[in-house]
């Protein structure tokens, strides 16, 4: 919620500014709230430069290995982005959903199932799945072309 407010506090100072109201530079909670959305991105941006250097180092000495490992994380993360799902709840004895603190239903897990082949929203579900492979492999191809290992 930290984030939310400091996302609101830069969207005020932009329009603060464009109204060239500068009173806001004297708001030290305003501030602060700039002060964190200011940390928060220098963080992301090292992490961002960091996490890119690392990866082209391990795709540089470990190529295969890499691959393989980013294959891994994509195949085990199928199931939470699985379109096909229903939600089960957690039930008492009794079979009524239990609920959390805020009054919502417990998520427990998931049931998969195959789609309908017969809707249209089925096969353009498929054809974007084929799409994304297909991207993919052109950018590994296009890669292996001009950077070969």
């Amino acid at each position: 919620m930290l984030l939310v407010d400091s996302i609101n506090a830069f969207f005020d100072t932009m329009v603060a500014v464009v109204q060239w109201d500068f009173s806001w530079w004297y708001d030290p909670i305003h501030m602060d709230l700039l002060a964190i959305l200011g940390v928060f991105l220098l963080g992301s941006f090292v992490g961002l430069i960091s996490l890119s250097h690392l990866l082209g180092w391990t795709f540089k000495h470990y190529r295969n290995e890499t691959n393989a490992m980013i294959i891994g994380f994509i195949t085990g993360s199928l199931g939470v982005v699985w379109p096909w799902k229903k939600e089960i709840y957690t039930t008492d004895t009794a079979g009524n959903y239990m609920t959390d603190a805020s009054g919502n239903p417990i998520l427990e897990n998931y049931s998969r199932y195959w789609p309908d082949f017969t809707t249209a929203h089925t096969w353009l579900a498929i054809g974007l799945i084929f799409a994304g492979f297909l991207i993919v492999y052109l950018i590994d191809k296009y890669g292996q072309q001009t950077n070969p290992a």
